[in-house]
Formats: structure tokens, C-alpha cells, sequence
């Protein structure tokens, strides 16, 4: 009766709906494990997955930790960028504000994600927001070009 009850359970829960926007976060932390593998690293990912960190790498016997953002595209007032936010947001899905990183959140590595490009910051500067890509904007990208590791052509 006990197996009968959990696998009625199992099968209930399996059909939970997935907000698409942690859906997509989901594909790009398999996406940046995926290029880690293919530079030589190891992998290893964590049991929760709350958390500063998304994974931890190993190379040449140092670790490393990582933390994945998805960028995201703005058109707005005739310029064309990505963006990415970083730290934490706080408040209702109604009301947010974003606080930047605190101490206590370090980590190693930036892995920000767009579509098939992928950036790599090892020093993050102390901002809540990134730029790449910019076009005839005052914004400051932050050697996005210096980060690249991969970029599709179009």
C-alpha cells in the first residue's frame, strides 16, 4: 500500500509546472557545465540547488566556484544590449529591488549565458548590472571582449 501511495505521489508531482524563466536558468548551468567539460575540467555540482554557487570546477588540482547568469536582449531609446543582473533581488514579484553581491556570496567564476555566447569573469566588478554588446549607448560594457570564451556566427 506505502509503494502504491508514493509511486501516486511520484507520478502527481512529476507534472509540477516549471516557471520557463528557471527552466531556461536550468539549460544554461547545464550549457556552462557542458563547456567546462570540453576545456579539461571537472565538474561537480551540488546536492541543493538554492544557492550563491551553481558548481564547482577542478583543473590542475585548483577549485574553483561557479555562479551562471542568463543575459538577457534590451532594445530601449534606439540602443541594442544585453544585460545581465547580479546579486540578489528582494521584495514581491510585484515590487523588486536588486542588491548587489555581499561577502559572504563570493565566488570564483561568472559564467553569463546568451543563447550560444558565453562570457567568463574571473574579476567581477562591484556593479548589480552588466552590459555587453552595446550599440551607440553610454553605458560602459566592461571589456565584455576580454571575457568572451565563445561566440556564434551568425
Amino acid at each position: 500500500r506505502w509503494r502504491v501511495l508514493c509511486r501516486q505521489n511520484m507520478a502527481r508531482h512529476s507534472l509540477i509546472y516549471m516557471n520557463p524563466r528557471h527552466q531556461k536558468g536550468a539549460i544554461n548551468e547545464l550549457k556552462a557545465q557542458e563547456w567546462f567539460l570540453s576545456q579539461g575540467y571537472y565538474v561537480f555540482t551540488p546536492l541543493v540547488q538554492q544557492g550563491v554557487v551553481d558548481f564547482v570546477v577542478q583543473k590542475d588540482l585548483k577549485l574553483e566556484t561557479v555562479q551562471v547568469k542568463t543575459a538577457h536582449y534590451v532594445h530601449s531609446s534606439g540602443h541594442d544590449y544585453l544585460t545581465c543582473r547580479l546579486g540578489r533581488s528582494t521584495g514581491t514579484r510585484l515590487k523588486q529591488s536588486h542588491t548587489a553581491y555581499r561577502a559572504e556570496d563570493k565566488f570564483d567564476i561568472l559564467f553569463v549565458i546568451y543563447e550560444e555566447n558565453y562570457w567568463l569573469v574571473r574579476d567581477l566588478p562591484d556593479r548589480k548590472t552588466l552590459y555587453f554588446n552595446l550599440s551607440n549607448s553610454s553605458r560602459t560594457p566592461y571589456n565584455p571582449n576580454d571575457w568572451i570564451v565563445q561566440q556564434h556566427q551568425h
